[in-house]
This record gives C-alpha cells, structure tokens and sequence, in this order.
C-alpha cells in the first residue's frame, strides 16, 4: 500500500511528509499557488480548486470578506494536526480553526 492509499483510509497514521510523492506535492504547491492567483468574482473556480486540492469538503465563503471556510467529515485531533500540517506545507495558512460537530 503506497502513502496515498495510507492517507485515503479513515484510519489515523503518523507522516512526517517524507514519504509524501515529490509529485503529489509539487501538485498541492501549484493548486495553491493557483489558487492565491485567482480574482475574488471567480468564485467558481476557488471552489473548483479547493475541491481538487482537499477532496471532500463544502466551502463556504462568507460574503463580504476576503475569507472562505471548510467543512470536512469528522476528524480526531491527529487527522486534524496532520491535515492542516500537510496544507500548511503546501504553503497554505490556517489564520483560525473553529470545530463543530452538526
């Protein structure tokens, strides 16, 4: 089982992003990098972005304000830490995290 499949399971797993595909990253870095390119009316396309680049998630964006939020499945305190670790080394930025369960 490659490290793609290992991050696909629903099952907590330990990464120290090493083994993470030169091209899967290379890939996060240009969906961000796409991503911090686009006009704030290209709504469409952030979200098309955002999709490709976290899989399942609902964005929402909060009208009036140049900030955007993500809903994703349930996740424990190590799926979180290893998923905003592995957006935040695609150069991405987490300013603030609120966790709700609906």
């Amino acid at each position: 089982m490659n490290v793609i499949d290992i991050m696909k399971r629903p099952a907590a797993y330990a990464s120290g992003y090493e083994n993470i595909p030169g091209e899967e990253q290379n890939r996060a870095k240009q969906l961000c990098w796409e991503y911090n390119r686009t006009a704030p009316k290209e709504q469409q396309k952030r979200r098309e972005i955002l999709q490709e680049l976290l899989g399942t998630c609902k964005v929402i964006t909060l009208e009036g304000a140049d900030e955007f939020a993500l809903l994703t499945e349930v996740l424990n305190e190590k799926q979180f830490r290893d998923a905003k670790a592995a957006f935040e080394a695609a150069d991405g930025k987490v300013l603030q995290v609120i966790r709700a369960e609906v």
